[in-house]
C-alpha cells in the first residue's frame, strides 16, 4: 500500500516535514490468472499436491497462493541463503517457497523425485529452464521465453493452467489404455500357454504344431 501524504513545510534531507496529510491510498496486489483458481481446485480434488517456487518474497507469494485456494499456503519459507541440505529437508515440509535460485529450483525438483513424488512443473522464463528440464514432465506457457520452451515437453499454447489439467486427464487415460491391452495380452499368452501344455499332458497335439 503506497499512502500519498501533503504538507505545508518542505523535506530536509531525510526528514518530513510536520503535519503530513494523507490524501490518498493506492494498493498494489499480483493477478490470479481467471482460470487459475479453478484449476488449484480441481488439483486439490484429484489428489495433486501443489507447490509454489518463486524468486518473490515468500510472504507476498504466500497470500497469492492462499487466494487462488492452494491448500497449506501459509506454510512459507525463504531460501535466501540456505545450504542445499537445508533446501532438501524444506522440500517436503513446506508449500510455499520464496527467494529461489535457478540452481535450489532444480534442487527441490530433484528432491521431490528422490522422495517418490512424480514432478510436473510449470514456468515461462529462462530462470525456469533447468527445473523445466529436471521435471519429470515439464510445462511452459505460450508466451514464455523461447529457452523455457526448449527445455519443456509440453508447451500450452493457450496459456490456460486448465490446460494442464486436460493433460493430465489425457495422461491419466493414456496410462490405463496402456495398462488394460498388457492385461489383455498377457491375459490371452497365459491361456495359450494352459491349453499347449494340457494338451501336451492328455495326448494332444499342439495347435502351433499342427
Amino acid at each position: 500500500v503506497l499512502i500519498i501524504a501533503h504538507a505545508t513545510g518542505q523535506l530536509q534531507g531525510d526528514k518530513l516535514p510536520a503535519g503530513l496529510r494523507a490524501v490518498a491510498a493506492i494498493t498494489l496486489s499480483d493477478n490470479i490468472r481467471p482460470d487459475a483458481v479453478e484449476t488449484i481446485k480441481w488439483f486439490r480434488e484429484n489428489d495433486v499436491n501443489v507447490k509454489v517456487i518463486s524468486g518473490d518474497n515468500p510472504v507476498t507469494v504466500s497470500e497469492v497462493a492462499r487466494r487462488a485456494g492452494i491448500k497449506n499456503a501459509a506454510q512459507f519459507i525463504s531460501l535466501e541463503g540456505l545450504s542445499d541440505i537445508d533446501v532438501e529437508n524444506a522440500a517436503n515440509e513446506y508449500t510455499v517457497f520464496g527467494r529461489v535460485t535457478p540452481e535450489q529450483k532444480v534442487l527441490l525438483i530433484k528432491t521431490l523425485k528422490i522422495n517418490g513424488h512424480t514432478v510436473a512443473m510449470t514456468g515461462d522464463g529462462v530462470n525456469d529452464a533447468p527445473a523445466l528440464k529436471a521435471a519429470q514432465v515439464g510445462l511452459s506457457m505460450g508466451d514464455g521465453t523461447s529457452v523455457a520452451k526448449e527445455a519443456s515437453d509440453i508447451t500450452i499454447i493457450d496459456n490456460s493452467f486448465a490446460s494442464i489439467n486436460n493433460a493430465i486427464m489425457w495422461g491419466r487415460s493414456l496410462y490405463l489404455n496402456i495398462r488394460r491391452f498388457i492385461i489383455f495380452q498377457m491375459t490371452i499368452n497365459l491361456c495359450a500357454c494352459l491349453i499347449v501344455l494340457l494338451g501336451a499332458f492328455i495326448g494332444l497335439d499342439s495347435p502351433l504344431t499342427v
